[in-house]
């Protein structure tokens, strides 16, 4: 049993120590012009590295514009793309904020990305421990994060 636990804090310290490692933009990292579909807004006011798994997620600051809707909600897109950190490198893919139509959905928002390799894909997005987004992001019209 303290075998478990000891390995189960030295993984926690490795997971931990790899979500704050420093990482850098990558020149590459610029939307192409986006024409908003309506006049709501995401701002983040402060970048910030969001790390809900061994893949972390970096979005940078700056007003999230609505480029496209679809039945379940409006896709708002990173000035910059959204940098993807898996355990080892990094890079930008396009993506940005996803916010359900559904208020009262478990996670009204997620980060969508267009990986390489699998395609688009959505991340719930919520506050984590230490990361309070509520801080970090502005929305119009005005929603909170859980």
């Amino acid at each position: 049993m303290k075998a478990l636990i000891l390995s189960l804090v030295l993984l926690t310290a490795i997971t931990s120590a790899c979500n704050v490692a420093p990482y850098n933009w990558p020149d590459n990292g610029k939307r192409v012009e986006v024409q908003p579909i309506d006049l709501t807004r995401i701002t983040v006011k402060e970048e910030f590295r969001y790390s809900p798994t061994f893949t972390s997620y970096v979005l940078p600051t700056g007003d999230y514009l609505p480029a496209r809707s679809d039945a379940g909600g409006t896709y708002y897109e990173s000035p910059r793309g959204i940098l993807v950190l898996p355990t080892t490198g990094g890079f930008v893919v396009n993506g940005g904020i996803y916010r359900r139509n559904d208020p009262n959905a478990n996670y009204p928002f997620a980060i969508y990305v267009n990986m390489p390799a699998t395609g688009w894909s959505l991340v719930d997005l919520h506050s984590l421990w230490g990361l309070d987004l509520n801080q970090k992001i502005v929305c119009t019209p005005p929603a909170s994060f859980k």
